[in-house]
């Protein structure tokens, strides 16, 4: 039944070729291994991409997908009296290279504490600096304001003196 629904389809797609651009003409999965592509000049079959080590990898995981698992860390036995079997050479280089990993990632993680403890006390330091800075700023406004003011009262003052003086002119 789905074969010949495959089947059906595939000749309806060549029908559409002759009064459709080929380019656009692209046929649907035929199977779960396999695309079937025609077009006016060719047809052919391209295998579809399967999950393997290359798409685990991709995703930044290890090849199989359980290289940090239980499965993959536990003995596959242990002796009747329950001790463990002994270390194999592969289980050592994995036990060496995971304390290498560790050291590697505890000395990033000690680094980046330090880093970080070190640009708080420059932001520090420069939220003090801009604090002062902010401050003088606000000084050397308000010493603004109050030459000015002082200016206008010496203005007005000596506008008032100059009335007084005219004023005492005519009366003499």
């Amino acid at each position: 039944s789905q074969l010949a629904h495959e089947t059906k389809q595939i000749e309806q797609m060549f029908l559409l070729s002759s009064s459709t651009r080929a380019s656009s003409l692209r046929a649907p999965c035929l199977s779960s291994t396999s695309l079937w592509c025609a077009s006016r000049r060719s047809f052919s079959v391209a295998p579809l991409p399967m999950a393997g080590g290359k798409y685990f990898k991709e995703k930044g995981m290890d090849r199989s997908g359980n290289l940090y698992t239980p499965m993959h860390d536990l003995p596959d036995y242990h002796f009747a009296d329950g001790s463990p079997p002994p270390m194999t050479i592969k289980e050592m280089q994995w036990n060496a290279k995971r304390q290498s990993e560790q050291a590697r990632i505890e000395m990033l993680h000690h680094e980046m504490v330090e880093l970080h403890e070190k640009f708080e006390a420059v932001d520090k330091e420069k939220a003090a600096a801009l604090r002062i800075e902010r401050k003088e700023e606000e000084e050397l406004q308000l010493f603004k304001i109050e030459r000015r003011r002082l200016r206008k009262e010496k203005v007005a003052a000596q506008q008032a003196a100059d009335a007084l003086a005219a004023e005492a002119k005519k009366l003499y």
